[in-house]
């Protein structure tokens, strides 16, 4: 999803909610940057912009989110991606792009284990970097962002070869990273599998602590 389709998708209403904030009738709420007894932050909600006539502090729904969560830019990117995507999407064949995301309302036992597969399975993308190079070039030319950056990329091999590991297996099957398929390895002794975001580059989704509660694949 492109920088500018997300700032278009994204509703500063939507945003607000977020945080548990809201808006009076005049579009008008205290502003969350500075302390103050009347409102002085106005939102513009044709623009999805904000202003504080206060603090000053003002910009869109990215900015809003940096400034709410201290963060970069490209975390901010990646918390108002999951904004637009909350619910967990299935894998699709044709899907160029997709989300796999952590519920809120999973159990405890659940959500721990989903944060542990998402962690260990962005290790695997993160470290897939080093041997694409045209991933590499896709990032650092094409999308001219830095490999510093907490990015992926999903190669569809974590699950083959010396990395085989059942127990890993059996959890992307239950968690919709996996899909078992008809047919059968060139080697013919075990499962084939869809797998969910192949060939993307992989960016982590965090919580306020720090937990990878996500993972969103764009397509190049």
């Amino acid at each position: 999803m492109e920088i500018s389709e997300i700032k278009q998708k994204l509703k500063i209403e939507t945003v607000l909610n977020h945080y548990g904030l809201q808006a009076n009738r005049n579009h008008m709420l205290k502003c969350p940057f500075h302390e103050e007894k009347e409102p002085s932050l106005k939102i513009y909600p044709n623009t999805n912009t904000f202003n504080c006539f206060g603090c000053k502090a003002n910009g869109d729904t990215i900015e809003f989110i940096q400034l709410k969560e201290k963060c970069s830019k490209h975390e901010a990117l990646s918390k108002a991606t999951a904004m637009i995507n909350p619910i967990e999407t299935k894998p699709l064949p044709t899907q160029p792009q997709a989300v796999l995301v952590v519920s809120e309302a999973e159990p405890p036992t659940s959500r721990e284990e989903k944060i542990q597969l998402l962690t260990k399975l962005f290790g695997y993308f993160r470290g897939a970097i080093n041997n694409s190079k045209p991933s590499r070039n896709y990032i650092t030319q094409t999308r001219r962002l830095e490999l510093f950056l907490e990015i992926g990329y999903n190669s569809a091999q974590f699950h083959h070869g010396q990395r085989r590991d059942e127990a890993l297996i059996n959890k992307c099957v239950k968690y919709g990273m996996l899909t078992p398929t008809q047919s059968k390895t060139k080697a013919g002794n075990s499962t084939g599998y869809y797998v969910f975001g192949k060939n993307c580059i992989v960016f982590p989704l965090k919580d306020k602590e720090q937990n990878i509660t996500g993972l969103y694949f764009r397509r190049k």
